[in-house]
């Protein structure tokens, strides 16, 4: 399995890594409308074995239709996936074209997710984002304090939640654009960056 870090709409760039495995898992921020079109269009050359677990710069209507997404959240052969992200830039960006109301799970599907999270108690998670500790570790986002509102996600909360009851071996993600990779409370957090791959 390899894990493929944010695209960001370039395609040229990850059409070459999915050529070198037979199954990939791209940990979201893969594009837009014309991305994931060319996705389904192309579904039958690329084969469905290369999934995407959706970021918050994704094209977010087809979370639960397009055959490459693994939807709100997934757990298959040991792997546990949850989409989602909070963008801070969003006044930068328009929405139902690049920025969608829906980028995180609402508060439903999260306790759906938590639910499963504590039945499957899965050794490998990947994530677009990762728990409110590890951002603060790893990136210095404040978790209280003055600046929290400008962090604050309610994905990495639900994320955090979730690392709370049940720590698991390894944790892949991306959104942060840069590589890092740390053990915390015994599980090893990996960030990866741009078009960064990892395999297992």
């Amino acid at each position: 399995m390899k894990f493929i870090g944010d695209v960001h709409c370039k395609i040229g760039k990850y059409i070459p890594i999915i050529r070198t495995c037979e199954e990939s898992i791209q940990v979201g921020d893969f594009g837009f409308k014309e991305e994931w079109d060319w996705l389904e269009k192309n579904s039958s050359i690329i084969g469905l074995s290369h999934k995407i677990n959706m970021g918050n710069h994704d094209y977010i209507p087809c979370v639960n239709t397009n055959p490459h997404s693994l939807g709100n959240w997934s757990y298959e052969r040991g792997i546990f996936t949850i989409r989602g992200a909070n963008s801070i830039d969003i006044h930068k960006r328009i929405e139902g074209r690049d920025w969608f109301v829906n980028e995180e799970l609402n508060y439903g599907e999260g306790y759906e997710v938590f639910d499963n999270w504590e039945l499957s108690k899965p050794d490998i998670v990947v994530t677009h984002d990762c728990p409110a500790l590890v951002a603060e570790v790893l990136f210095g986002f404040p978790r209280t304090g003055i600046n929290k509102e400008y962090y604050k996600s309610t994905t990495r909360e639900l994320l955090q939640n979730m690392f709370e009851v049940h720590q698991p071996k390894l944790w892949v993600f991306g959104h942060h654009h840069i590589n890092k990779n740390e053990t915390i409370n015994g599980t090893n957090f990996i960030c990866l960056g741009e078009l960064e791959t990892l395999d297992i």
